[in-house]
């Protein structure tokens, strides 16, 4: 951290988010020896990446290793197992009750992450170093202030409490449409770059994930059926097998949209399991098929540091990797996170936003300080 700065306490940067790409970009930054703090406004981490105790994902769940290495590369450094997504058995389509083979539900050569994407976000936070980089839950971030030579962040927690946190440059991980409409940027945002921010769709943005969890894979039972089931009936649109079974985990994931998974979000517990419970004896022609012993749900739409919903004036587009995404604001200001990359809006994606934002700010952190030197010696 530049001298001066460090007397003042000042942060190298304020990162707005504690989803993984603001985890790598603070452990980046923290090794060259930046002072970070991270503002998460939810009360955890991982932000899209969420697992339950057991490590079904809610949110984020595989890897192409032949195409994602950064994510690949970074579960074999912090000790992940992976392990094949099943895809043992036949597939079924709904209606009608084709079969056909599975290839996995993901696509061949997918894989998961013992104790799940969101066991790896932990980890990744456990290896941070805790001189440089600070993390605080419950700070929703309001504003960022950009002045003269440092930026001024500011947040709220859920109780209320507003606090400012002065650094030198801020880096924005938060979905792009979601930072546009709940952050006040002063200067404002130019045009071209709040409308770009604004028309792109989040990933996972408007998903609901459910995990049904069983005692067994009591599926593969059944005609050596793999789980994945692909229906345009519903409420679940696509259903996969989840489980680990090394772990004698098993489980059943899906997907629900649009209409359905307002269905569903509108149902108990009890009702939920009759509901999912009768779809899948009709796609798996079972006539009793066993009650889950768990459910777990993410409702992506209903957490608003996920989703934001589009103005009407602008199209919805996935546009992942338009260069205003990534296109810092009034010098100080940075943007990261899987949308502001072309990967499809996978974990990759965020991973890649967090190599190119940490080589960003640590270019203008170097250039500001060089600045600096400069002046120095010239009034000396």
């Amino acid at each position: 951290m530049h001298k001066d700065n460090m007397k003042l306490g000042i942060y190298d940067s304020v990162v707005v988010g504690a989803g993984i790409s603001a985890l790598l970009t603070a452990q980046r930054l923290s090794l060259m020896g930046r002072r970070v703090v991270i503002l998460e406004g939810r009360s955890r981490i991982g932000g899209r990446l969420v697992a339950t105790e057991q490590g079904f994902d809610l949110g984020a769940a595989w890897c192409w290793p032949s195409q994602e290495r950064i994510l690949s590369g970074l579960a074999k450094d912090l000790g992940i197992e992976t392990f094949p997504q099943p895809a043992d058995g036949m597939a079924v389509m709904e209606p009608g009750g084709m079969q056909f083979p599975d290839e996995g539900a993901a696509g061949p050569g997918a894989i998961r992450f013992r104790g799940g994407l969101g066991g790896l976000t932990k980890r990744l936070a456990e290896t941070l170093n805790a001189d440089l980089v600070t993390i605080y839950t419950d700070q929703a971030v309001s504003q960022v202030q950009t002045n003269q030579d440092s930026v001024m962040v500011t947040s709220t927690s859920s109780s209320g409490e507003m606090k400012e946190w002065q650094a030198r440059t801020c880096i924005i991980t938060a979905p792009p449409r979601v930072a546009a409409t709940s952050i006040n940027f002063s200067p404002q945002l130019n045009k071209d770059q709040r409308e770009a921010m604004l028309s792109i769709s989040t990933w996972m943005g408007e998903t609901t994930k459910i995990v049904l969890e069983y005692e067994t894979n009591w599926w593969q039972k059944h005609d050596a059926l793999s789980g994945a089931v692909f229906s345009h009936v519903g409420p679940l649109s696509q259903i996969w097998d989840n489980s680990d079974a090394e772990q004698n985990l098993f489980a059943l994931a899906a997907f629900s949209f649009d209409k359905h998974a307002q269905y569903l979000r509108n149902l108990n517990d009890d009702e939920l399991a009759k509901v999912l419970t009768k779809q899948l004896g009709r796609a798996f022609s079972v006539s009793s098929p066993p009650l889950p012993i768990a459910i777990h749900s993410a409702h992506w739409i209903t957490e608003p540091f996920t989703y934001a919903k589009p103005p009407s004036a602008l199209p919805d587009t996935r546009n992942y990797g338009h260069k205003l995404l990534s296109q810092p604001h009034h010098e100080a200001v940075f943007f990261a996170g899987t949308e502001t990359e072309p990967y499809h809006g996978h974990v990759e994606g965020a991973l890649r936003s967090a190599l190119r934002v940490t080589d960003q700010v640590q270019a203008f952190l170097i250039k500001q300080e060089n600045a600096s030197t400069t002046c120095r010696a010239a009034t000396s």
